[in-house]
């Protein structure tokens, strides 16, 4: 057992050893590392001498319960899986997905031939937008987004909430184009 007035330079209250566990300010330590704090908040820091010890990854809780997770040094924190970046926030708070260098809020990089980004409820796909730039919007069960165009799998309201019943398209201005062609659907 070795506690602070040991001159190990903790500070923290007692650092001990339970069966391979090591706990900072427990006696009681129930993970690999425990760091624990009566009151107010517990962080632990990883620092090295380019950060200097005053700064680094921080990760912990605030007295209020919530997790943390951040850069004092100011850098970039990064995510990935086997060995490289999948995602990571740069210093401008800019998330990058498939890139470190994102450059607005939330940036999507993918492969020719994968879906950028898809929600999804109840099992169904909501929007899906394709790396060919096409979109799909409400289809419920389709998957499809044409390459550069768009797919409405149900209503197309444009600068209107309201469409009248059995109708599926539904404008509230002018529409120009150089060909429209209107097709009876024979009911």
């Amino acid at each position: 057992r070795i506690v602070s007035s040991d001159a190990v330079g903790y500070g923290l209250g007692d650092l001990e050893m339970v069966v391979g566990n090591v706990g900072i300010g427990t006696g009681s330590p129930n993970q690999k590392l425990h760091v624990h704090t009566g009151s107010g908040t517990s962080y632990l820091r990883i620092s090295d001498n380019t950060t200097g010890t005053s700064s680094g990854l921080r990760v912990g809780l605030n007295g209020s319960g919530n997790a943390y997770m951040m850069n004092d040094y100011g850098g970039t924190i990064n995510f990935g899986t086997t060995g490289g970046t999948d995602m990571s926030i740069s210093t401008l708070g800019n998330v990058g997905i498939g890139t470190t260098s994102a450059t607005h809020k939330l940036q999507v990089d993918a492969d020719v031939d994968q879906d950028v980004v898809r929600f999804r409820a109840n099992g169904a796909t909501k929007l899906n937008i394709s790396s060919e730039g096409g979109v799909n919007v409400g289809s419920g069960t389709s998957e499809y987004a044409p390459d550069g165009g768009l797919y409405v799998g149900n209503e197309l309201m444009v600068n209107t909430t309201t469409i009248a019943t059995g109708y599926m398209v539904s404008v509230n201005g002018k529409i120009i184009g150089e060909e429209l062609k209107v097709q009876d659907s024979g009911s």
